[in-house]
């Protein structure tokens, strides 16, 4: 019986239960990389719901590779900086949990709570294309000196954790915090062959994934 209040949608902390929230973010992560996620949660009671985002993210830190290549001593391929920031959208399906009203002793308008998403990233492109230049002498070589280079057997799949609190004021929520997963950036990469030079010998080790974020939304 104590049970059919939460159910039904009645609040025993004076706070109106709203099942619909929506809410867009945005962060940093230790890949040197953007996110901006918009993201809709459905609440199957008070405490639980479940939650879709479409994380949009790019890194801003410009790296350049480049090798040999066979056609004379001076000549060299290299990927241009537009193509080696690896930028991907990762879609984000999660079970949101919530804690009850923590704030007791301040404004009694204002309804705090720690929230924790467990969930998933599915990553498209699931395999990166990158265009390969050549150049000789400082010059860039026309033609047949450029190809396209795709990447087979990326990693798609990674497990996410988001952790937040959450302000809200009448419909508005605003929120702070931290995700950590193994989503590895350079994924969709890290299996290309560059005249016979494994990609992966010039890029980052996988590391864990750290990022800290701000997000306003709008529950009703």
């Amino acid at each position: 019986m104590m049970l059919f209040p939460v159910l039904a949608g009645a609040s025993e902390d004076g706070f109106k239960f709203k099942r619909w929230e929506f809410a867009l973010s945005g962060g940093l992560n230790n890949n040197y990389a953007w996110e901006v996620e918009p993201s809709f949660t459905y609440f199957i009671c008070k405490y639980v719901g479940v939650t879709g985002g479409v994380n949009f993210t790019g890194q801003f830190y410009d790296e350049y590779y480049s090798g040999p290549a066979p056609g004379g001593p001076d000549l060299k391929w290299f990927i241009s900086s537009d193509d080696s920031n690896a930028k991907r959208i990762l879609f984000r399906p999660a079970i949101r949990l919530r804690t009850p009203n923590i704030n007791k002793w301040g404004d009694r308008d204002l309804c705090v709570t720690f929230n924790v998403e467990p969930g998933m990233y599915m990553a498209v492109p699931v395999n990166e294309h990158l265009q390969i230049g050549y150049r000789e002498e400082d010059y860039l070589v026309t033609g047949i000196f450029k190809e396209n280079v795709t990447n087979t057997n990326g990693e798609w799949l990674y497990w996410n954790v988001k952790s937040f609190m959450q302000i809200e004021v009448e419909s508005w929520v605003f929120s702070a915090g931290y995700t950590i997963s193994n989503y590895d950036v350079y994924g969709g990469r890290r299996n290309m062959v560059i005249e016979r030079k494994p990609l992966n010998d010039m890029l980052w080790k996988k590391k864990m994934t750290h990022a800290f974020f701000l997000s306003v939304g709008i529950q009703f």
